[in-house]
C-alpha cells in the first residue's frame, strides 16, 4: 500500500449500510469545496467542528479522484492526542476489531505476517521494514487530532471496511507571519475511491511553491486500511512500504521533509528523516535487516 500509485485492490462494496450519522458525515465531507480565504480553525474535544466544515480549495477534481487543501489555525491541539469521536472511524474500527482484536500497533504488523505470510515471500523488502519497525525503528504513538479529522474525513467519504481507501496528505506550516494572521498549516491531499492513492502531483508543485516562500514541509501522512477485497486480506498497518520511504527519502532531500506519517486506523507510526533513510536502506538490501539497521 503506497502513498503514490501502489497499493492493494478496492472491495468494490456500496457500503449502504451506513449509520445517518455517518451519513451526515459524508454529506459535509463532499460539499466542503469554497476557496479558503482568512485560516480555518477545527476543532479536538467535545462538539468539534469537523476538518469537511472548514472551507477547502479544489486543485484537482475528476469523478471520485479529489486533491484539495486547506489553510488552517496552527492551534496546538491540532499535534495533541485528545481526539473528536467521528462515527465513521468509530464504526469502521469497531468492524476491525470483531477480525482482529489485537489493534495495537505491533499486534496489527503480527497479524499481518501470520495472516499473509506469502507477502515477505513475494515482496521481501516489506518484510525487511516491518521486522524493523517491529524491533523498535520509529515512534508509534496515538493518532493526534489532525489526522484523525483527515482519517475521518476519508472514511465519511468512503466507509473503510466496505471499500477499502487510503488518503495522502501533504503538511507545511510557518510560524511568525506578519499581519494578523499567526502561524499557520496548509495541508493538501489526495485521494480517490480505493486503497491505491493517486500521485499528488498537484501538493507536490504547491508544496514546492511554498517551501521556496518561506514554509516548512513538516509533513507526510497517509493510512493504511483493512483491505478484504479478495481472498488474501492485508491487514492495515502502522509502518511505511518501499515505494513509501523512497518517494520520502527524495522529497527530504529535495523539499525538506520533516516527518513520514503513516496510520493504521488506530494508531501513528512517526518517522524522522534518519528513521526513514534507515528503512529505506533496509527495503534495497539484499542481506539480513539486522545487517542493514546498523
Amino acid at each position: 500500500m503506497a502513498f503514490l500509485g501502489g497499493g492493494a485492490c478496492s472491495a468494490g462494496s456500496s457500503g449502504a449500510e451506513i449509520a445517518p450519522l455517518v451519513q451526515a458525515e459524508a454529506a459535509a465531507a463532499v460539499s466542503s469545496a469554497a476557496a479558503p480565504g482568512e485560516p480555518q480553525s477545527i476543532d479536538c474535544a467535545g462538539n468539534p467542528r469537523a476538518l469537511w466544515e472548514a472551507e477547502a480549495s479544489i486543485q484537482h477534481r475528476d469523478g471520485d479522484e479529489l486533491h484539495q487543501y486547506w489553510l488552517l489555525a496552527d492551534q496546538p491541539d491540532l499535534w495533541d492526542t485528545v481526539v473528536p469521536v467521528f462515527e465513521s472511524l468509530t464504526r469502521y474500527r469497531e468492524q476491525v476489531r470483531k477480525i482482529l482484536p489485537d489493534t495495537s500497533p505491533l499486534g496489527l504488523i503480527r497479524s499481518n505476517r501470520r495472516l499473509n505470510s506469502w507477502l515477505e515471500r513475494e515482496y521481501p523488502a516489506e518484510g525487511r521494514i516491518s521486522r524493523l519497525v517491529e524491533a523498535g525503528v520509529g515512534w508509534h504513538r496515538p493518532m493526534n487530532c489532525l489526522e484523525s479529522h483527515l482519517l475521518a474525513y476519508q472514511a465519511a467519504r468512503f466507509p473503510l471496511y466496505e471499500q477499502p481507501s487510503e488518503i495522502v496528505a501533504l503538511i507545511v506550516k510557518r510560524s511568525e507571519v506578519s499581519g494578523d494572521l499567526g502561524d499557520l498549516v496548509k495541508v493538501y491531499i489526495a485521494a480517490d475511491d480505493d486503497a491505491i492513492v493517486p500521485k499528488p502531483n498537484w501538493a507536490i508543485e504547491s508544496v514546492e511553491i511554498d517551501v521556496a516562500e518561506g514554509w516548512r514541509f513538516h509533513a507526510v501522512f497517509h493510512n493504511h486500511t483493512f483491505d478484504h477485497s479478495d481472498e488474501r486480506s492485508l491487514v492495515p498497518v502502522a509502518a511505511p512500504s518501499a515505494s513509501d520511504l523512497e518517494v520520502s527519502v527524495a522529497l527530504n532531500e529535495r523539499l525538506g521533509l520533516e516527518y513520514v506519517l503513516v496510520t493504521d486506523g488506530f494508531s501513528t507510526l512517526e518517522l524522522t528523516p534518519e528513521e526513514f533513510r534507515k528503512l529505506e536502506r533496509a527495503a534495497k538490501s539484499t542481506g539480513e535487516s539486522d545487517q542493514v539497521a546498523k
